[in-house]
């Protein structure tokens, strides 16, 4: 590295060792060729920043000394140092819009925008970028360079959560691009606007870019970016619906990422095939997946912390040998010269300086790692305030009947009423447990295994009019069994489909009047198990019934007597009938009632492979 920096100088020697032979042509043409991108010389920088501010002042070329203050940035820049990189880059651009040459002012641009988004700072990038893509007239632009500020804008917009202005400002970088026949660009670009296309669930734009990219890409020998296409294009065919062919993809991009050994991209792609699979109800190869995904990621992530610890270890010791070396050297200059002490109070001023600098920046990143905590424990907080409204919906249902069923008993009671009431409280009891056991399961959105089993049709039916007969009692409401099926028993999870018939049956006794009636009916109709809830009370409109069975929704209708509703029996069924393959749905108008009907397959296929 040593001879290549000094025969990079004896060159720039030569180049411009007579102002006679150097002309303002051969510093434009010198200034074009330079590799701009190469940090490994990153040493000659300096050099040649000197040499073109002496051709500055030799020529009077602005364009030369401009140039000088970029070469200092650059310098800076390849040796992380942001700060002293921006002050350059800075210096750069005001001297390009002195002799106002547009194309240099877009290189400067791109050099503080580089600096700002490596360190973060979007809202400083941001506006620079919109100074030129927001000019009505762009035809004098460098258009090369207005496409890479459009992805930039992208990039930026995406991490805004502004996905809608991601998408425009990529298309305005891919229509650039495609002009230009950018190809190696036209593959980044659509690799980035089909992953936030698919984010957006936009999935037949997204598969027709990743399309575009598989034919180029199959011809090269890029299988890092064939990898990206690949699970865009599985994650757009998944949108669709087109399973098989996502799996198909999702195995090829496996495969890749094995070849590539990069455990990363391993991981990524065995957890999509496990969601796709889930997206299937084929829950056995989802869960056979997931496992492995899991193990990989946990791999992972001790492979980093132990990487990360013997990163610490090593700094912790460069830093213990630069402090004995720094105090050895303090030392000999104290032996060799009297005046040391000054130097050595310097010294120290400065590594208090040092110190105290230090100090500065991991308390600013504590402060940071401090509001991100906080926002998480925000979003925890939510999380568990709605998984409270789900506990005191689930358990209010078995406290109001137990508290029916004490109502019920008086000095009068006989024994054998003690009996039937102690054994429906204990009964009761033992499902609002069993209930509690459930509700974190239901309440992330998945249910890993389920608890399958040949379910007593007719004692399910049993059961549910011994849990309502108090409550139907106290309203004067007749409850009636009407078992229609040829069948005995269904095969399913027995707590999940009683807790859905539960909701049903109360929600009918709430919302019917004083002295009329509820049928709970159970037929077979189409391969199809149906258990139907009927009652004649206060009825549903048309407009609440389009958001019926969503989370927390306050209806129009209220229940007939002192009882209250939440917004989240119905949106629990729904829950509980999806994750038993069946589907609920709702007849009613006003003041006619309403009637309920949870299908079920009466052979369970939605199991697949299981």
């Amino acid at each position: 590295m040593k001879y290549n920096y000094l025969i990079i100088i004896f060159l720039g020697l030569i180049y411009f060792e007579a102002s006679a032979q150097l002309t303002t042509s051969r510093v434009d043409e010198w200034i074009l060729s330079w590799p701009y991108t190469d940090a490994e010389k990153k040493d000659s920088m300096l050099v040649w920043s000197n040499q073109l501010l002496e051709a500055s002042k030799a020529l009077n070329y602005p364009r030369a000394e401009a140039y000088a203050l970029r070469f200092k940035g650059l310098y800076h820049d390849y040796d992380n140092n942001p700060s002293e990189a921006i002050k350059y880059y800075f210096e750069f651009l005001k001297k390009t819009k002195v002799y106002e040459n547009v194309s240099d002012q877009m290189s400067a641009t791109s050099d503080l925008v580089y600096i700002y988004m490596l360190t973060n700072q979007l809202d400083k990038a941001k506006p620079l970028l919109l100074s030129f893509t927001t000019l009505a007239d762009k035809s004098a632009l460098d258009q090369k360079k207005l496409s890479s500020f459009y992805n930039n804008l992208g990039i930026i917009y995406r991490k805004e959560d502004k996905k809608d202005s991601a998408i425009l400002a990529y298309q305005a970088s891919l229509t650039i691009k495609e002009k230009l026949k950018d190809e190696k660009g036209l593959i980044n670009l659509r690799i980035n606007l089909s992953s936030l296309l698919v984010n957006q669930q936009k999935y037949t734009e997204a598969l027709k870019l990743t399309e575009q990219n598989l034919r180029y890409l199959q011809k090269k020998e890029n299988k890092t970016d064939l990898w990206y296409n690949l699970v865009n294009k599985a994650g757009s065919l998944d949108g669709l619906k087109r399973y098989d062919e996502c799996i198909f993809y999702l195995n090829e991009a496996l495969a890749l990422a094995q070849s590539l050994k990069s455990e990363t991209f391993e991981q990524q792609t065995i957890e999509q095939i496990s969601g796709t699979y889930a997206n299937q109800k084929q829950f056995v190869k989802a869960y056979e997946y997931l496992r492995k995904s899991n193990d990989l990621k946990a791999q992972l992530i001790n492979k980093q912390t132990n990487e990360k610890i013997a990163e610490l270890q090593e700094q912790h010791n460069a830093e213990e040998r630069e402090r004995q070396n720094q105090l050895l050297n303090s030392q000999l200059e104290a032996q060799k010269n009297k005046q040391a002490a000054y130097g050595i109070g310097l010294a120290a001023l400065l590594i208090v300086a040092g110190v105290s600098l230090t100090a500065y920046l991991k308390n600013l990143r504590k402060n940071k790692l401090i509001i991100a905590q906080n926002q998480k424990l925000n979003e925890l907080n939510t999380k568990k305030n709605q998984l409270m409204a789900i506990v005191s919906h689930d358990l209010s249902s078995p406290f109001t009947a137990i508290r029916m069923w004490a109502n019920t008993l008086n000095e009068n009671s006989k024994n054998t009423d003690l009996t039937e009431v102690k054994e429906m409280i204990l009964k009761i009891s033992t499902f609002g447990l069993s209930t509690i056991q459930k509700i974190l399961t239901i309440d992330k959105g998945e249910i890993d295994v389920l608890n399958l089993q040949d379910v007593d049709i007719a004692d399910l039916l049993k059961n549910l009019h011994e849990r309502f007969k108090a409550e139907a009692e106290q309203k004067n409401i007749t409850l009636k069994i009407r078992a229609l099926q040829e069948k005995e028993t269904i095969l399913s999870d027995k707590n999940l489909l009683e807790r859905a018939l539960q909701n049903l049956v109360s929600n009918a006794i709430k919302f019917s009047h004083a002295d009329s009636e509820v049928y709970i009916s159970t037929y077979q109709h189409h391969q199809e198990l149906i258990f139907e809830v009927k009652d004649f009370g206060v009825g549903i409109s048309e407009h609440d019934q389009s958001r019926l069975f969503e989370r927390y929704n306050e209806l129009s209708t209220k229940p007939t007597g002192v009882e209250t509703s939440n917004g989240l029996g119905l949106s629990i069924v729904k829950r509980i009938a999806e994750e038993l393959g069946g589907t609920i749905s709702v007849q009613s108008s006003l003041g006619a009632g309403s009637t309920f009907y949870l299908k079920l397959k009466d052979s369970a296929p939605w199991l697949g492979n299981g």
